[in-house]
Order: structure tokens, then C-alpha cells, then sequence
């Protein structure tokens, strides 16, 4: 055998003991513990609707959807929020100009 096919012989048994030794000492370790249960997720399916007018939230909302998407265009958003609000939809918009107020939204 030549010294070149010797090193790569014991390169390749180096390696190979490395490996095993890692999972040998991986089997070793106690197993993580699953969570008791299930972290807490959405209680809801998002049903939405895009870019509704105020008139149109009580038939969307009567007709089993629960979010409204996005502020028509030349709607006052405050105005739109406090109407969706006073349904109990949600919504996904863009950010007022008022941030402050969109952190008690």
C-alpha cells in the first residue's frame, strides 16, 4: 500500500471514528421534552374581504367574514377602523398617519 493510500485509509478511519463517537454521544443525551401541549395559536380562520366600503361590512359580516382588507381609496382610515371595530372584524391595513392611534386600534 502506498503512503498516499495509507493516509487516506486513515483520514477516512479518522473520520469515521469521529462520526461515530458524535452519535454515539447524541444517543446519549436525554431527549428534549415535548411541550405539555400546544403552544397557543389563531383561534379563528381569517376570512377576509379586500378593500370594502363601511356600506358593505354588515352584509360581509352577516355572510360569515371576519376580517376587512385594506382602507378603500379616499376613505378616512380612523373612520373605516372604528366602523370595522364597532363589528368585530379585524383588519389588515396599512398604517395610519397617527401611529399612536393605531397602537390603541
Amino acid at each position: 500500500m502506498s503512503v498516499t493510500a495509507r493516509a487516506r485509509a486513515g483520514l477516512t478511519g479518522l473520520a469515521a471514528a469521529a462520526l461515530l463517537g458524535w452519535a454515539l454521544s447524541a444517543a446519549a443525551q436525554p431527549a428534549a421534552q415535548a411541550p405539555a401541549r400546544a403552544p397557543a395559536g389563531p383561534r379563528f380562520f381569517v376570512l377576509g374581504v379586500w378593500v370594502q366600503s363601511v356600506a358593505q361590512m354588515d352584509a360581509w359580516k352577516a355572510r360569515g367574514v371576519n376580517t376587512m382588507v385594506e382602507v378603500p381609496q379616499g376613505h378616512d382610515i380612523a373612520a373605516w377602523a372604528r366602523a370595522a371595530d364597532q363589528r368585530g372584524l379585524y383588519q389588515i391595513r396599512h398604517p395610519s398617519p397617527d401611529l399612536a392611534a393605531d397602537l390603541k386600534d
